[in-house]
């Protein structure tokens, strides 16, 4: 696989027609909520999430991408379409869909799962500098979230990946604390 820089990832097309047809005509044939008026976002959305748990993921992405037609600012429709595509080791396709997310979106918590979902796609195809960048700013939109532990545990291994063991050590250490944060945060609410 040869690397693109992240800014220079190729556009992205959405009329892959052939593809959207048959998800198209399949539907039709079998489902009454299409027939109802169903070609809307939120049920092409609903058909991707219910076809990636199927591991139907060539039609996962064109349901997603059918949603995206219908509301191409959709965050999740974004981001759930590069998590199939990294599933189906087309990483490229699938860092410009994570970038594409972050892009429509203004919402700190779909920009957070965005860069999170990105660190973890760099972090899978060992480009760990950027996945760390990556991680980094989902951790500065969201610092005190309940995954926060876990980005910082996944910065600290790309750190060390990178022979980086002071970061590495440093990125540990902050998720412990983060860790005991959250839980006595919670264990205050429960009581």
């Amino acid at each position: 696989m040869q690397e693109q820089p992240f800014h220079e990832l190729p556009e992205i097309n959405l009329t892959n027609s052939n593809r959207h047809q048959a998800l198209l005509n399949h539907q039709e044939s079998s489902s009454t909520e299409h027939q109802e008026g169903g070609q809307n976002y939120e049920y092409w959305k609903r058909s991707g999430d219910r076809l990636q748990v199927a591991k139907a993921y060539l039609e996962a992405i064109a349901a997603y991408e059918l949603a995206l037609l219908q509301k191409p600012t959709a965050c999740y429709a974004w981001q759930q379409r590069g998590e199939v595509l990294k599933r189906l080791h087309r990483y490229d396709e699938a860092i410009a869909s994570d970038r594409k997310a972050l892009e429509v979106s203004a919402n700190p918590i779909s920009r957070y799962q965005a860069w999170n979902g990105l660190g973890a796609l760099f972090f899978t195809i060992e480009r760990y500098e950027e996945s760390i960048f990556a991680y980094k700013q989902a951790l500065a939109l969201c610092p005190n979230s309940m995954g926060s532990p876990h980005i910082l545990e996944m910065e600290g291994i790309a750190w060390s990946r990178l022979n980086r063991y002071l970061e590495a050590g440093d990125c540990y250490d902050r998720a412990y604390h983060k860790a005991v944060e959250i839980s006595d945060r919670t264990v205050k609410k429960t009581n």
